[in-house]
Parts: structure tokens; C-alpha cells; sequence
């Protein structure tokens, strides 16, 4: 949702953000994914990395299967944090398993950070 004003447009859930808290976010997350819902208790400001870490962990993104043919037969699962290589190996399941406390490790690591 988008308000234009002097000629320029403004996000609703920035406008709310500085009518609450009375200064422009650099960058605003939605913490339960819903972009509608502009409730100052549902807006968290984050870091550029805090926010690409965010969006991978709801999209899915980290576990992914790699053709290699000369690490196994048919390839394999891996598990990657950012750039780091979590898991490599046949099972999917222990990829995701492993992706998942990585990430619930960094979300102990950061309080302020809210998910749901």
C-alpha cells in the first residue's frame, strides 16, 4: 500500500513507523510475512543482512539438491548458510534438519530479531 503525497510516494508501513516512533526506518520487516498488515507490533527494523537472512528462511531457501555426478551417483543434498556449507551428503532430510537449527541458532543469537 503506497500514499502519494507532494507528488511523492510513501509506503503505509513506513508512514507508520515514523508516525510512532518519529524517524524514517532504513529498512522495515513485516515480522509475520503479511505486507498488508501495517501494525506497528507487526514492523521490526532490520539490518540489510538481518532482512536477506529473513527472506531465506521463509522462502525455503538454503536446502537445495546439486547434480554431481562424482560425489555420489545422482548428486546430493546441500545445506548452505550464507556462504557457508552446512551439509553435504545423500539425505535430504538431515539437510533440512541441519539448515533449520542453523537457523534457529541465529535467531537465539538475535533477540530483537521477531518471526513467526
Amino acid at each position: 500500500l503506497q500514499l502519494r503525497f507532494d507528488h511523492v510516494n510513501y509506503r503505509c508501513h513506513r508512514i507508520c513507523w515514523w508516525l510512532h516512533y518519529g524517524k524514517q526506518p532504513y529498512i522495515l520487516d513485516h515480522v509475520n510475512n503479511n505486507k498488508s498488515d501495517n501494525r506497528i507490533t507487526n514492523l521490526q527494523e532490520v539490518t540489510d543482512q538481518e532482512n536477506l537472512i529473513l527472506a531465506r528462511i521463509r522462502n525455503g531457501k538454503g536446502v537445495f539438491w546439486c547434480n554431481n555426478k562424482t560425489f555420489t551417483k545422482g548428486g546430493f543434498w546441500r545445506a548452505t548458510w550464507n556462504t557457508e556449507i552446512l551439509y553435504q551428503g545423500p539425505d535430504e532430510q538431515e539437510a533440512r534438519q541441519i539448515r533449520a537449527l542453523r537457523e534457529q541458532q541465529w535467531l537465539e543469537q538475535n533477540p530483537h530479531i521477531r518471526i513467526e
